[in-house]
């Protein structure tokens, strides 16, 4: 049974690590495809559950590299790509994929006790924390927007926010694009491909890459690879926000400011979600994630021994993929470094057009230049990209304020 285990895990690790790769391949779409599958090769409900969250682990890990390098980000990764742009601008593109795989790596160091030592206060946290989510979200824009400081850039910022909101508004809730294939047009355009325009406008050219390791702290580095930790375990008590909800609140409660302890803290996040959304589905039975969802059909009531199971194989899963993810990524800058930095950003901005096309049609390229067009106008007021993140925020505020039938009247009425 190990060895079936050990081999499951190592199946799941290869195919995280390929999706990973591939922009807007998301493991939800994963997981839904193993469920029909899976007992045609033999494999019982908990093997597919192994291979399933051996697949999320490691596409966190491999994911860092299109969303640092390309620009091509997912709903985990959206955030990271202007620190990770401006390190690569700087000839520190390996070290922007090594902070975020040493965050994620320390996180499930620190994150597997603390999963479980907080089992037995998870449920009745969760409980109670559901009926003010909406004014945590809500304390959470604020500070976004007087974190610009000046009145003006706060007008701005609020602009920001409420257009993207609308925008995602649309999108999750009034159904403009189909669910699953939903957030790919939206988090492209509003932080990839208007970050790729912005630099061909300004005619940017990658610099020599450097390969030494990263110079940042270690020190400062556990320090917040641990918040993030401890940031992962609040997205799991709250439910309605996720893992780059959670990064924005981090970054304005602490007021982070560098792109290396960003990096850092957003690779603990993304770990950390992934660790404690299978507590949730333990302890409470909420699946909080695709990946969760897809177990929880599998397994029905999850057990403390396949919890642990389930765990391990996080576990190493995300260490190989964590090796394999570093000596990737050099690969992946030798090659961009062989050809015009130009290019490669309209090749990006081309396949990113080509898989909404694809996945989304005509409509979700009309979703796809919206969103650009606003990421571009955080350049054009000077304000954070962040605000951006109100594609996800305003309709997470509405629906657990119960005001979701009220704006969609107002938008008919309009």
């Amino acid at each position: 049974m190990i060895e079936n285990i050990l081999l499951l895990v190592m199946v799941g690790c290869v195919i995280g690590i390929f999706t990973g790769m591939i922009p807007g391949m998301h493991t939800n779409t994963l997981a839904v495809l193993i469920l029909p599958v899976y007992t045609y090769f033999g494999i019982s409900p908990l093997g597919a559950s192994v291979i399933i969250s051996s697949i999320m682990a490691a596409h966190i890990f491999s994911s860092f590299i299109p969303a640092a390098l390309l620009g091509a980000p997912d709903e985990d990764t959206a955030l990271s790509i202007l620190p990770a742009h401006r390190l690569l601008m700087s000839g520190r593109g390996l070290e922007a994929i090594f902070l975020m795989v040493a965050g994620a790596s320390i996180a499930l160091f620190f994150g597997v006790p603390l999963l479980f030592l907080s089992m037995k206060t998870f449920g009745n946290i969760y409980g109670l924390t559901r009926p003010f989510v909406h004014y945590i979200l809500i304390a959470i824009v604020a500070m976004m927007i007087f974190g610009e400081g000046k009145k003006e850039k706060m007008f701005y910022a609020t602009v920001i926010f409420l257009l993207s909101g609308l925008l995602g508004f649309l999108v999750l809730d009034a159904r403009v694009l189909e669910p699953q294939n939903a957030l790919l047009p939206v988090l492209s355009g509003l932080f990839g491909v208007s970050t790729l325009l912005t630099s061909l406008g300004k005619r940017s050219s990658m610099p020599a890459q450097k390969y030494s390791e990263a110079t940042f702290d270690y020190r400062g580095m556990a320090k917040f690879a641990v918040v993030g930790t401890l940031a992962g375990l609040f997205v799991g008590l709250m439910p309605g926000i996720g893992a780059s909800q959670a990064v924005v609140l981090t970054q304005q409660v602490l007021a982070v400011s560098s792109p290396e302890s960003f990096l850092v803290m957003l690779g603990s996040v993304n770990a950390a979600d992934s660790l404690f959304s299978m507590s949730a589905l333990y302890t409470v039975g909420n699946p909080r994630s695709g990946a969760s969802v897809a177990i929880e059909r599998l397994l029905g009531e999850i057990g403390i021994n396949e919890l642990l199971v389930i765990v391990g194989s996080i576990l190493l899963s995300s260490g190989i993929a964590a090796f394999v993810s570093v000596r990737l990524s050099r690969h992946v800058i030798s090659f961009m470094k062989s050809i015009n930095y130009s290019l490669v950003s309209y090749a990006v901005i081309i396949f990113i057009t080509l898989m909404v096309l694809l996945f989304s049609g005509v409509t979700g390229l009309l979703v796809l230049y919206t969103a650009a067009s606003i990421g571009i106008l955080c350049e054009r007021f000077g304000v954070k990209r962040t605000h951006c993140m109100g594609c996800l925020l305003l309709p997470t505020i509405l629906f657990f304020s119960g005001n979701v039938s009220a704006f969609m009247s107002i938008l008919r009425i309009s």
